[in-house]
């Protein structure tokens, strides 16, 4: 790797959990030696690109990464479409209510607004989900193209993280096939114990899938009119931001 290489690597590995490294496990993992790595994060924390802990010596995401993302949003505009949607679905739902969209491959937390009660389902904006396990990730994955979809599965050996977590191929594909019939994803404690969630796409006029509308909760707090209500109210919300959508940006 080049130097701009090894930037984009360690902004994109500092993305993912668990969201700091040392020096060494830098260093490490982009198979380059310590001198070498300190240059280059010495100059991404001075910039504001990343931010060294005092007392871990841990590097973690600095400010300047915030302050893109913020631009980003704004020019993407996504945001201020589905904002107030969010707002009114998490008081009437009192749930985390969050914006997940497809980047390359990877189905990616983009906006959250968290519930106000103590006992939450948490996620950080940027975490990334399986394509195996997560409302957001299998809904991603099923409207995805499907020959590429294949061909990611048969890269990737999955580790089952609860008893409910798909790891079979076959299964995985079938459960794509029900998601689109059906037209939303449910994530049954396939990551953690006690949560539950569900996604809807959010379509363009090709009906072609980018992004989708997720509520997450813990289960025990689920009931079957919960549940009815909330898939009913999440098709009716990813309708209108898909429409809203269409509109400001002429897809």
């Amino acid at each position: 790797m080049n130097s701009v290489e090894k930037v984009l690597w360690i902004l994109n590995r500092l993305g993912d959990e668990p969201f700091e490294m040392t020096l060494t496990e830098i260093a490490n993992e982009m198979n380059t030696v310590k001198s070498g790595a300190h240059k280059i994060l010495s100059v991404m924390t001075k910039q504001g690109f990343i931010l060294q802990e005092p007392g871990s010596k841990k590097y973690s995401i600095g400010p300047a990464v915030y302050r893109l993302g913020n631009i980003y949003s704004n020019q993407v505009g996504i945001w201020e479409i589905a904002k107030p949607i969010l707002i009114q679905v998490a008081e009437i739902t009192q749930e985390t209510v969050s914006i997940g969209i497809r980047e390359g491959d990877t189905a990616i937390l983009a906006y959250k607004i968290d519930s106000p009660l103590p006992v939450r389902h948490v996620e950080n904006v940027g975490t990334k989900f399986p394509m195996n396990a997560s409302a957001i990730g299998k809904v991603l994955a099923a409207y995805h193209n499907f020959d590429r979809v294949k061909e990611l599965l048969n890269s990737m050996t999955f580790t089952k993280l609860t008893q409910s977590t798909l790891v079979n191929h076959d299964a995985i594909l079938e459960e794509y096939r029900i998601i689109r019939r059906q037209g939303y994803a449910i994530g049954d404690e396939e990551r953690f114990l006690d949560s539950f969630g569900i996604a809807v796409p959010i379509k363009d006029k090709n009906g072609n899938v980018w992004s989708c509308i997720s509520i997450t909760a813990p289960k025990s707090r689920l009931t079957p009119d919960k549940l009815n209500s909330w898939i009913y109210l999440l098709k009716d919300k990813a309708e209108i931001i898909s429409n809203f959508v269409i509109q400001s940006c002429n897809i």
